[in-house]
Order: C-alpha cells, then structure tokens, then sequence
C-alpha cells in the first residue's frame, strides 16, 4: 500500500500594532497576517488611517508614524472587509492572540458587524508546555529559546512572519495542525 501524505491544516498567523493597550480606548493602526497552507504561504498588511495624534512612545517603539498612517493608511473598514477575506474560517494563530482578537472584535462591534468565529490557538500556550524554565514568556525569549535570533520589530507583518516562523518549530502545535 502507498503511504498516505501527510496534510497540514491551514492556518492564520495574526498580528496587529495598536496606539495603546485597550480595546475600549485605542485604535488598530496596523494588521498583518500570513496564512500557511502546507509549504505554501502568502502576506497580508495593511496601515490603518489614523486621524489623530500618534503618541511620540508609539512611533518610537513601533516606527509608524503619522504620515505614513495619513498617506499609505486604508479605512478600518476597508482593512477589516480585506483581512476577513483573507482569512476565511482558517484557524487563527498568533503570540498573545487574545490580544489582537480582543481589538478586532471591538472594531467590529463598533461598526456593527458580527465578531470573529475562526477557531484560535495561542503559541504562547504552547511554548509554556514545551519550555517550562524561560526567564519570561515574552515573544522575544520565545524565539530565542527556538533558536530564532531576529529582533521583534514590532510591526504586524513582520512579526506575523517571526510568529509563523515560531509556529513551526513548536512541536506541539505542529502536532495539531498535522492531520
């Protein structure tokens, strides 16, 4: 009998910069993900329009700044109608996902539209099983500890794409996603 090929479940890795840490008072400025589908990958990203001041500790952490937001930066709408195609039902994965889901789920609401339903795995979840004594779980020592040794850049894509990196060299959600 042939040996039946393995095939991998596809999936979403999301990530999103924001001007502030609550959902309630903050905006998305920014969403990047990147679907895996076996060896296959592709990029999503957008800058979001922003029409207020941008704290001065934002940029300096994030490096978006106003006028980029002003002249490359799409409605939320828009960004949220693109990034829902992108990611169909697929699962969504991400470092902290709560997070990201959290303020894209308020963003929704606030412009009455139904809230995601994607299923959602947390790789941080996984990393605590897999590596118990890390001094942190922050997603630079996650890297570190996979042997990833790129800086977090702190921007949506760019992270997505270390995130996803992460993801395949976790084991246990390696497991999952082979079917």
């Amino acid at each position: 009998k042939p040996v039946a090929k393995t095939s991998v479940l596809p999936y979403v890795v999301l990530d999103i910069e924001t001007d502030g840490l609550d959902e309630n008072v903050n905006a998305i400025i920014e969403l990047g993900a990147v679907r895996v589908d076996g060896e296959n990958s592709s990029e999503f990203h957008r800058l979001i329009r922003y029409e207020q001041r941008l704290p001065e500790s934002i940029t300096e952490l994030i490096g978006i700044t106003e006028r980029m937001l002003t002249e490359e930066g799409v409605f939320l709408n828009d960004a949220l109608d693109d990034l829902l195609n992108f990611i169909g039902d697929d699962i969504l994965v991400g470092y902290r996902v709560d997070f990201d889901i959290r303020f894209i789920n308020k963003a929704l609401e606030n412009l009455n539209r139904p809230k995601l339903a994607n299923p959602q795995h947390d790789l941080m979840r996984y990393v605590k099983k897999e590596k118990m004594f890390l001094k942190d779980y922050k997603l630079k020592t996650a890297l570190e500890a996979y042997e990833i040794s790129e800086e977090v850049p702190h921007r949506a894509l760019k992270d997505a794409l270390l995130i996803a990196r992460l993801a395949g060299k976790v084991n246990k959600f390696r497991d999952f996603v082979a079917k």
